[in-house]
């Protein structure tokens, strides 16, 4: 049986999970929004860190504080 898959586009960064631009920043195979994430993904990997990833679902982004005042 022959199964047909189609080739899955990247829509977001591959870091921060923004939009990617019309022409994406490229580096092993993933792309990035900007040279900033870019960067980062490219200190991760230099230092192998790179299973940074796979215990943030959304690496890039900072979490909401609390600006509650007590």
């Amino acid at each position: 049986m022959n199964t047909l898959t189609k080739p899955s586009i990247e829509t977001s960064c591959y870091h921060c999970g923004d939009s990617l631009p019309a022409k994406p920043y490229n580096s092993g195979g993933k792309l990035f929004c900007c040279l900033g994430c870019k960067g980062v993904y490219q200190i991760l990997e230099k230092h192998n860190l790179s299973a940074y990833y796979t215990y943030n679902i959304v690496p890039g982004k900072l979490g909401k504080k609390n600006t509650s005042k007590i």
